[in-house]
């Protein structure tokens, strides 16, 4: 293997971005790990990452790299982009190594000259961005990411990417190449900082409307809005890419892992801070057998509860043995399992019925009283009988309905309505005597967008349209686990 090209680590030590006492940096590294949460099931496609700092971004990483530990790569990209200087092109270190505090990470060469082939031009072979250039240093935002890479996987080759800024058509033809190479093997990590030097609040809402096109896999919105400054993410590029490529691997699920500024951690300045965002981006399944195998599989999402298939099925089975119970319609209940575990757990919870798609009731207890298991049992008798949109259900329709049950996360204040995710997010808005609320999935099945979404929720509350908009207004955001019966 040729080390014709050594990069060695240029922003390590007492006044750099990390430490350079490898002890020292994978313990930190742990720590940043061992203080997030396994989030996603699979493997995943591709990580967003930032790379300020660790003192700063550290504990941010730790939330993307947490989803990679258990996992197998063969090769990992890494897109970064360039700092210090212009870079018309995206540079490739083609071969050789990269070097930190923790070790040697050879270049995968093949994987690289697939890339330069694959890149239309675009793509190039080059030290330039890896190296320093006279006075001008090497760029930092790849380096950083290469320790936690270290840290997480265990072999692993890489190819180093250097990105000059570009629009649409750069972030286009680069996610093309990387998706005509890339295999179930390969790992993306795109490296972005997002807002830089804005006040805490001001801050929170611009990072937010990045986020809302990484959620939406909006590449081409996301590469146009960083181009013309509507947007702030200084690896926007990078991130865009990826979502191209992502998205040409049918890799559609994106997890918004965590998200904070500067001014959060303990002492920080808030009148000029920076955004960091940690995201996943997989296929939605199961690719990656390593964790947990032996278990059945669980989701973790909404409401912070843990539902294997089986318990969703209990207590979609219990919500309807209580409607039956009050029509004094026999029903065989099976006792739960003793491996249950939600079912003493408190979450605020909606029963919702249909019949032919069609809403035939819903209820729910914002502020529960009592566990899931007697919770659910007197929520979906109220949406049987108590809705006053519709009258009592009957027992010829029994056969037809279909039961859905929300678990609540959650609930906080909304700082903004760009806050308001469509299809992620349920809200609550309330103004002197009058709220509502919607449920996450309505605006997904009613087809809105977040104006119609807010516009809705004001009017099941009996307020007028966009009253969303008013300073006295309340505005809540929640997440929320949502599973039913399947239509026969």
């Amino acid at each position: 293997m040729s080390k014709k090209n050594v990069r060695q680590a240029a922003v390590s030590g007492v006044h750099g971005f990390y430490p350079s006492d490898p002890v020292i940096l994978r313990q930190n590294i742990n720590e940043y790990i061992n203080q997030a949460e396994l989030k996603i099931s699979g493997k995943p496609f591709g990580l967003i990452a930032p790379h300020a700092g660790y003192f700063y971004s550290g504990p941010i990483a730790g939330w993307a790299y947490r989803q990679i530990l258990d996992c197998n790569y063969k090769s990992v990209i890494v897109l970064a982009p360039s700092h210090m200087i212009a870079i018309p092109f995206v540079s490739v270190m083609p071969s050789g190594v990269y070097v930190t505090p923790l070790g040697e990470i050879q270049i995968n060469e093949k994987l690289s000259n697939k890339l330069i082939k694959a890149g239309k031009g675009l793509i190039q072979g080059s030290t330039k961005g890896h190296m320093p250039e006279g006075h001008i240093p090497p760029e930092h935002s790849l380096e950083v990411q290469l320790p936690f890479l270290q840290v997480t996987l265990k072999d692993f080759r890489l190819v180093p990417m250097i990105v000059g800024s570009g629009g649409w058509e750069v972030c286009r033809i680069l996610g093309e190449a990387l998706a005509k190479v890339c295999d179930e093997d390969t790992l993306i990590v795109a490296s972005t900082d997002l807002s830089h030097y804005h006040s805490y609040e001001e801050a929170y809402k611009l990072d937010h409307e990045v986020i809302e096109a990484i959620e939406n896999l909006d590449a081409e919105a996301l590469a146009n809005g960083c181009q013309r400054r509507e947007l702030e993410a200084c690896g926007g590029t990078p991130v865009a890419a990826l979502m191209v490529a992502a998205d040409i691997k049918g890799a559609h699920k994106v997890d918004i892992l965590r998200h904070k500024t500067s001014g959060d951690i303990p002492g920080g300045i808030r009148n000029q801070v920076v955004g960091y965002l940690a995201a996943a981006i997989g296929r939605g399944e199961a690719e990656n057998n390593n964790y947990n195998s032996d278990s059945e599989e669980t989701t973790k999402t909404g409401s912070g509860l843990e539902f294997s298939k089986t318990e969703q099925e209990y207590l979609l089975l219990l919500a309807r043995h209580s409607i039956n119970e009050a029509l004094g319609q026999s029903f065989n209940m099976p006792e739960p399992d003793a491996s249950f575990t939600v079912l003493s757990e408190k979450r605020g919870v909606f029963v919702t019925l249909k019949i032919h798609n069609q809403l035939r009731g819903c209820i729910g207890n914002l502020m529960p009283d009592k566990p899931l298991v007697n919770l659910i049992k007197d929520v979906a008798r109220q949406a049987a009988f108590d809705d006053p949109r519709f009258p009592p259900l009957g027992v010829r329709e029994l056969k037809d309905v279909k039961l859905e049950i929300t678990v609540l996360g959650r609930m906080v204040e909304a700082k903004s309505p760009k806050e308001v995710i469509v299809g992620k997010h349920g809200i609550m808005i309330s103004q002197g005597y009058y709220s509502g609320l919607f449920l996450p999935q309505v605006a997904t099945e009613q087809g809105w967008n977040r104006e119609q979404y807010l516009d809705g929720v004001c009017q099941k509350a009996g307020l007028p349209r966009g009253t969303w908009k008013k300073k006295d207004a309340r505005l809540m955001i929640f997440t929320a686990d949502c599973f039913g019966e399947e239509e026969d």
